[in-house]
């Protein structure tokens, strides 16, 4: 990056350069216009040893030959007085701007010090010329002096900071390939797993469903019948469930493959024996003919199973009722579980609105996905999540798919 900026200042200078010396062309030549000369000429070289991949030989060239140029300018002014004085502040610059950012691109901080002790000795053979003595006085040439002192003190500075900066980027670069590494690990250590995971899941499910084609090959009353046939059903949502947790990039979403009222049969069928057990009343109904969500059909029979599964843990009489249906005012599908249970305080619902409620403690041990689980599911899905309730009058959730018009 350092030495991206270094090209782009050179390229900048250059010009410049040649216009002042074509300036010279025009009101006449004097003994610096040689040595812009010089200086473009310089530039025009660091800058092809730069982009031939001459790094290090460019910015030697450019500090140690600018330097040099610049200074064999102003001693060759000395047959006239007037311009070597008007020279004097100018040389003065290139030297501490040289000494300063040689800091930043020299290899080694021996170059440095050889630079420093040029631009001294360019001083001293200027002196001993007579360029300035008698025009510049000791407490002049002691700023001087100073001035240069602290440019090598600051070269110094800046040679230590990009350092560590470079050692800083350079211990990112590892630690980052690293991390990038341990990821990796983690990554295909935790496919290893899951790929075991999944066979190990699905071989009882299989089994269960095996034995169940065995079963109903048998002699079974009615009663028998229907129990094997919700038993059907919730091991097949179950290895949906199952499938769509293991690989959901190959669950698609699930409409014109199956419809809302097939859904709420399959989902509720393994509740039916827990509400009868409870004295509940569990009906659901479909209320013309709504869309789909936008869900996988797993994704969808987690999300109604849960609020069922809430609504029987909170209700010890009355009903439970699910229903689907296309919201009056816009396109979709509103799908409303409702209870006549405990119902919820004030503070409670505010809390679950919000999604700041923790786990109830009226209700011990639930592993389901819970109310935020729930929420994060539909509106991942594009969808919001509405609750009502009333504390001893039971609780109503409606989730909310708007749908552009026309999509079923």
């Amino acid at each position: 990056m350092r030495n991206e900026y270094l090209v782009g200042f050179l390229i900048l200078i250059e010009p410049v350069v040649l216009v002042s010396v074509l300036v010279d062309l025009r009101f006449g030549f004097d003994s610096f216009t040689w040595a812009r000369a010089g200086v473009f000429i310089l530039l025009a070289a660091v800058l092809s040893a730069l982009r031939a991949g001459f790094v290090d030989a460019g910015i030697d060239l450019l500090f140690f030959g600018g330097v040099l140029t610049v200074s064999a300018g102003w001693l060759c002014s000395g047959s006239d007085p007037a311009l070597s004085a008007e020279l004097f502040t100018l040389v003065n610059l290139v030297h501490f701007g040289a000494i300063l950012l040689y800091g930043v691109y020299a290899k080694s901080v021996r170059r440095i010090h050889w630079l420093f002790a040029l631009t001294m000795a360019q001083y001293a053979l200027g002196y001993a010329l007579a360029l300035g003595a008698d025009r510049n006085p000791l407490h002049v040439r002691l700023g001087l002096l100073t001035l240069h002192l602290l440019a090598f003190a600051m070269a110094h500075f800046l040679r230590y900071y990009f350092r560590r900066i470079t050692e800083i980027a350079e211990a990112r670069q590892v630690m980052n390939r690293r991390l990038e590494s341990l990821v990796a690990e983690a990554r295909a250590t935790g496919t290893a797993r899951l790929e075991s995971f999944s066979h190990d899941i699905r071989s009882p499910i299989t089994g269960i469903l095996g034995v169940h084609d065995l079963l109903a090959s048998t002699k079974l009353d009615a009663e028998q019948a229907s129990y094997l046939n919700i038993l059907e059903r919730s091991n097949r949502l179950l290895l949906e469930i199952v499938e769509s947790i293991l690989d959901p990039e190959a669950m698609a979403p699930a409409r014109g493959r199956s419809s809302m009222q097939e859904l709420l049969d399959d989902v509720l069928a393994p509740y039916g024996a827990t509400a009868r057990a409870k004295g509940v009343s569990l009906r659901h109904r479909v209320i013309g003919n709504p869309a789909f969500p936008p869900l996988t059909r797993a994704d969808a029979a987690r999300i109604i199973g849960n609020l069922v599964d809430n609504a029987l843990k909170y209700t010890d009489s009355g009903s439970v009722s699910v229903s689907a249906r296309k919201p009056v005012d816009f396109s979709g599908v509103d799908i409303t579980v409702s209870d006549t249970g405990a119902g919820m305080s004030r503070e409670r619902l505010e809390a679950v609105r919000t999604g700041a409620a923790g786990a109830d403690e009226r209700v011990a041990g639930s592993h389901g996905l819970g109310l935020a689980g729930v929420r994060r599911l539909v509106e991942n899905a594009g969808g919001v999540m509405l609750v009502d309730s009333e504390s001893g009058r039971g609780t109503r959730v409606t989730i909310r798919f708007p749908l552009p018009d026309g999509r079923r």
